[in-house]
């Protein structure tokens, strides 16, 4: 072994030593109570730019951006997107694919999933594009509705999901803009769900 070596060895022996005496002096306790700071401030460092509301234009071209013809099938989604969709099989009934960790238009989104009406459904309920935000990402509520001044409450999406919903008109002949956020944060949108009604 060379002398290189021997050093090397010896500085890994001294750093393990000092570990182990400073884990000595320490009650579990206060090495638990280190090591959720320590994950604590990693988290902030690396979540604080999905955390902040994010700028409310970004949705607004998102859902503009969002017609008839981008979400009629796979392939034109992957293609206006620009992302993969794979299959869903816990909701085979009425969901068709999801995707997940996906960033649009600078917003982190959780999954993103194209749904059939349920069988049963009205006649004028198409399918459903819903985009579920990132963990802790928010867009401001009065924002996006000084934005969309024609939207309006609507009934919950089922007896079992007591959210409120916020439904608007795009007046167009083809879309309804649905938009749905927790009864505790009403100052702030986590879902995005994007009606088509005639296709």
């Amino acid at each position: 072994m060379s002398v290189a070596d021997l050093s090397i060895r010896n500085g890994r022996k001294k750093a393990m030593f000092s570990m182990w005496c400073f884990m000595k002096k320490t009650t579990r306790h206060e090495t638990s109570h280190a090591f959720r700071m320590i994950a604590a401030a990693v988290t902030i460092f690396v979540m604080a730019p999905s955390v902040r509301a994010e700028p409310i234009m970004q949705v607004v071209q998102l859902v503009e951006n969002l017609t008839i013809d981008t979400v009629r099938n796979r392939h034109s989604l992957e293609n206006a997107f620009s992302f993969r969709l794979k299959p869903d099989e816990g909701t085979s009934v009425f969901s068709f694919w999801i995707a997940d960790d996906l960033v649009i238009d600078g917003l982190p989104v959780e999954s993103i999933s194209y749904r059939q009406p349920r069988p049963g459904a009205g006649a004028t309920a198409g399918p459903l594009l819903i985009l579920l935000l990132g963990k802790g990402v928010c867009v401001d509520r009065e924002a996006l509705l000084a934005r969309f001044p024609a939207m309006q409450p609507a009934a919950p999406s089922s007896p079992h999901d007591p959210n409120p919903m916020l439904s608007y008109s795009r007046q167009t002949e083809d879309a309804t803009l649905t938009l749905g956020f927790p009864l505790l944060q009403q100052d702030c949108l986590s879902k995005i769900i994007y009606s088509l009604a005639n296709s």
